[in-house]
């Protein structure tokens, strides 16, 4: 998926890579290419094919690195805290309306739709800076001000509704 939408971007507007940069995406291509030629003379093929695999999901993720570096980073947050927002409306709303979310009765860990509350507690530690950085910069205009303000609280209860030890410390620690 990951290689599929940097090809997508690069037919649509392509990245302006550095030198270094196209050296380095030229290198580990050769690299991928190496261990996958490597499967032919393998003790254990599976095992190189696992390497190879491993190998093809870091070109892909880097092809999207190199992609992304080209957008404004900007928009790029604003569409990351709506995502994040939505994500945490939607669990907070499980857990208020026991008919989207009926699990709650056995075990109280705010969890839903992420499915596990350390993974919840996680993204609500990784959005707090997200919406520190909206809410507090003058530079976006104040609806965009007032969704940071927003998210940030979002991932505060979310990270408390979690019981998230963890969770909470990194929270804590991302402010």
């Amino acid at each position: 998926a990951a290689a599929l939408v940097a090809a997508a971007g690069w037919a649509l507007r392509p990245p302006r890579l550095t030198p270094a940069g196209a050296l380095f995406l030229a290198a580990l291509g050769a690299f991928v290419l190496w261990q996958g030629v490597t499967i032919s003379w393998s003790i254990q093929a599976s095992r190189s094919w696992d390497y190879t695999n491993r190998g093809l999901v870091y070109v892909a993720f880097a092809a999207v690195g190199a992609l992304l570096g080209g957008v404004q980073h900007r928009r790029l947050a604003q569409a990351a805290a709506v995502l994040l927002g939505a994500l945490f409306v939607w669990a907070l709303a499980a857990k208020v309306l026991p008919w989207l979310h009926e699990d709650y009765g056995r075990l109280a860990r705010l969890r839903y739709p992420v499915g596990y509350w350390n993974e919840l507690a996680l993204l609500a530690a990784a959005s707090v800076p997200l919406g520190l950085w909206l809410a507090g910069s003058r530079a976006f205009d104040r609806r965009v001000r007032a969704g940071g303000v927003l998210l940030l609280y979002a991932a505060l209860v979310v990270a408390v509704l979690t019981y998230s030890r963890v969770g909470i410390v990194l929270t804590v620690a991302a402010a």
